[in-house]
């Protein structure tokens, strides 16, 4: 059994361990197995045998483990039924206790209830004996309370505030003696009170002024007390000395030297307060919101309107922007104090702290200014009179104009002294001054001094058109600090519909329209004046600076109202429409000028040019030479007027009128065969000078019109090729046969078959 309970059992070890010994194969003796059959039928027996004794044994463990099952489960229910009662115990009593629990509170309360009212009737009795005590000639109770302890003193204010309230509620006949006396001690006590806190502030001893405070506190609510320290705060004292605006610029202006020292003292002075306030005062937060009324109200206010009265001394305009100035920098102060209030004040005493006062001081400080639409109505008086100012000289030219027409004295052409002055010369550093004032950085070069001031003559000019400009931005930047949110795009569209008015309809729109009336009539005897084409590039400036300013000064101010953006919007659009028909018309009028005066020029050219003698020289003829040189004259002054995209158009325009004078020129004349070299050359020459214009459709057409020339150039066999496979072969001979009919020698070539194959 030992060789079972080995932890390893090997059945091959076992059966070796079994048999004998091996025997000698060495030797002559043969193996015999019988010896090893015998040895094992004698294992096989043993392990038979115990096989027979240990199930025995397991039979029996497996009973016995059934019954110890059995008795277990027995004793589990037990367990369980009895742990169900001791719960259910458990729970009645807990039930129990509850009920215990809330009869014990409400004994609680009940005996709360009785200790306060006992408490109430003991003070009432107190405070009836006090009473009947000050309704006698000299009372003495209270006084000898008063000293009886070195607590009576706070419990003696909370009494005397009661008296002080009775004898307010009770008027029976008999006890105005009562009334008298109480209001006599109570001011005796606030008396007395005052003077150890006045004391004590003079000593700046904190702890004789911390008890005083709190009984004048329970006394009559502190008001006495806290005047008294705000009263004599040395800060009340401080008076600037140091006075005056700085201006950094033409209109940069900054905050006023006394204002400035001022709003830096209240920066130190605050925090440092605190600390004594909270020290000192239960009610803390209340003092400090009281000394904060007192700076806004006594020194900053004080300090603000002798600014302000110093400035409107100046001029309306110095004293809206200092008042920007101001309101800018209090908005400052404020949001310092209400920075400090957040973080040293609220994470002090988790309440609310000085924000909503200083929020309604800095409201209260600005009504007498900004109430209703005082501001609005000043701003918008001084920003449309500091624009009439600015185009006043422009104002006398429009009403001195007028009444020379009324007298029936002709008046110059708008424009007429720019004669033989680069009018581009200042147009760089104007636009670049301006976009600098909308914040985007430009390079800027130096303007060219002007020997006269356009609007003399009824131009408008950058420099003026910039000034206006800027007049606006600077108004839209007040309103901007001055207004309340909720008014801002309201107050915008007010200035910018003053601006449009002022700007531009009694500036640009009146300038253009002198423009249109003085193109009129025109004299086609003399060459027209282009010198107003000036006047159309100044336009042309002006709108693309109003499109920049509108959208970087306007739009971001009314977004916040759909309806008044719209309005705006449309106000803007309608404006720019009526400066563009005024273009348009002023333009239209100059083409016809033009086509008027190359007509006359044209109209120069005699029928013998085209039909000299057959030995006669080619050369360019006398009208051609004109025309061409009034057109690179043309050219010159509308280059040197206009840019960009309008500079092209417009020449297309004019290019194109001119290729149609030409081609009805082509029909007035008959052409010989010299003739037809002379009209080449000029042709070539017309084409030359409007290459020069680099207008790819212009020099397009002049060569159709070069190619038109060729009809009276080619010899008559030549004509049908011209026509049908040449370049002329995409135009309807409809439109050719004016032309051909010019030949002076048509009749013969209509008589041939050279156009059989020509379809009319």
């Amino acid at each position: 059994m030992d060789k079972f309970k080995t932890q390893v059992f090997v059945p091959k070890d076992y059966v070796d361990s079994c048999l004998p010994a091996k025997v000698n194969t060495s030797g002559v003796a043969a193996f015999d197995p019988k010896t090893l059959l015998k040895a094992l039928d004698s294992s096989l027996s043993d392990l038979l045998r115990h096989r027979r004794k240990i199930q025995s044994k397991i039979d029996d463990l497996e009973d016995e483990a059934m019954a110890s099952e059995s008795a277990r489960l027995r004793k589990l229910s037990d367990l369980t039924a009895t742990m169900e009662d001791v719960q259910a115990s458990f729970l009645s009593l807990e039930a129990h206790l509850g009920e215990v629990g809330k009869t014990a509170i409400r004994i609680g309360e009940q005996l709360e209830t009785i200790d306060k009212q006992r408490s109430r009737a003991a003070e009432a009795r107190d405070l009836i004996q006090f009473y009947l005590d000050f309704n006698r000639e000299s009372p003495s109770l209270l006084d000898s309370f008063k000293q009886s302890s070195a607590d009576a003193e706070a419990q003696t204010a909370v009494i005397s505030r009661r008296l002080t309230a009775i004898a307010k509620e009770i008027d029976v006949p008999g006890t105005e003696m009562a009334r008298v006396n109480i209001e006599r001690f109570s001011e005796l006590f606030e008396r007395e009170l005052l003077e150890r806190f006045d004391h004590a502030y003079r000593e700046n001893s904190v702890e004789k002024m911390n008890p005083c405070a709190k009984i004048l506190s329970d006394l009559n609510g502190g008001g006495s007390c806290i005047q008294a320290y705000v009263n004599q705060h040395e800060f009340f004292l401080f008076q600037p000395t140091d006075h005056g605006v700085i201006s950094s610029g033409t209109h940069a202006i900054e905050l006023d030297r006394g204002l400035e020292r001022l709003y830096s003292k209240v920066r130190q002075i605050c925090p440092k307060e605190w600390e004594m306030i909270s020290a000192i005062f239960s009610n803390a937060v209340m003092v400090m919101r009281t000394f904060i009324q007192r700076i806004f109200a006594q020194s900053i206010q004080a300090e603000m309107e002798r600014v302000f009265n110093d400035a409107a001394e100046e001029s309306d305009l110095h004293y809206l922007s200092v008042m920007a100035v101001t309101h800018t920098a209090t908005a400052e102060l404020v949001k310092d104090l209400q920075k400090f209030d957040k973080q040293i004040i609220g994470a002090k005493t988790k309440e609310e702290g000085i924000s909503a006062t200083l929020e309604r001081c800095f409201d209260d400080i600005f009504v007498p200014y900004v109430d209703g639409d005082r501001y609005l109505t000043m701003e918008n008086e001084s920003f449309t009179s500091m624009m009439k100012e600015l185009i006043s000289v422009f104002t006398n030219y429009v009403v001195l104009r007028k009444r020379l027409k009324q007298k029936g004295v002709r008046v110059g052409n708008v424009g007429t002294y720019l004669s033989g002055k680069d009018p581009t010369s200042t147009v760089a550093g104007q636009v670049g001054q301006l976009l600098n004032s909308f914040g985007v950085d430009v390079a800027r070069s130096p303007a060219t001094p002007e020997s006269t001031v356009p609007e003399e003559h009824g131009l408008p000019s950058l420099d003026t058109g910039i000034k206006l400009f800027q007049l606006h931005l600077d108004s839209v930047k007040r309103c901007q600090q001055m207004s309340k949110p909720a008014d801002l795009p309201r107050n915008c569209n007010i200035l910018f519909r003053s601006f449009v008015e002022t700007f531009g309809k009694e500036y640009l729109l009146a300038s253009l329209n002198m423009a249109v009336e003085d193109h009129q009539t025109p004299d086609q005897r003399s060459e027209p004046d282009l010198s107003c084409l000036e006047l159309v590039q100044v336009t042309n400036d002006f709108l693309h600076m109003l499109q920049m300013h509108f959208q970087t000064a306007v739009i971001p101010t009314v977004l916040p109202s759909p309806t008044i953006h719209r309005e705006v919007v449309i106000v803007k659009n309608d404006f720019i429409s009526n400066v563009e028909n005024s273009i348009n018309n002023l333009l239209q009028k100059i083409l016809e000028e033009i086509q008027g005066w190359t007509s006359t020029l044209l109209a120069k050219q005699r029928k013998a040019d085209f039909r000299p003698k057959d030995d006669a020289v080619v050369a360019v003829t006398a009208v051609c030479h004109q025309v061409c040189e009034y057109m690179d004259k043309l050219y010159g002054q509308i280059s040197a007027s206009v840019s960009g995209a309008n500079l092209e158009l417009l020449l297309a325009e004019v290019g194109t009128c001119i290729h149609t004078q030409l081609l009805g020129h082509l029909k007035k004349y008959t052409f010989s065969h010299t003739g037809a070299q002379v009209l080449e050359v000029d042709l070539n020459a017309y084409s030359e000078a409007t290459r020069a214009w680099k207008i790819p459709t212009l020099t397009e057409r002049f060569e159709i019109l070069r190619d038109i020339g060729r009809v009276f150039t080619v010899p008559p066999e030549e004509l049908p090729f011209l026509l049908n496979d040449g370049p002329l072969g995409r135009i309807e001979y409809a439109l050719l046969q004016p032309f051909l009919v010019n030949r002076s020698d048509w009749s013969k070539v209509q008589k041939s078959d050279l156009f059989g194959r020509r379809r009319i």
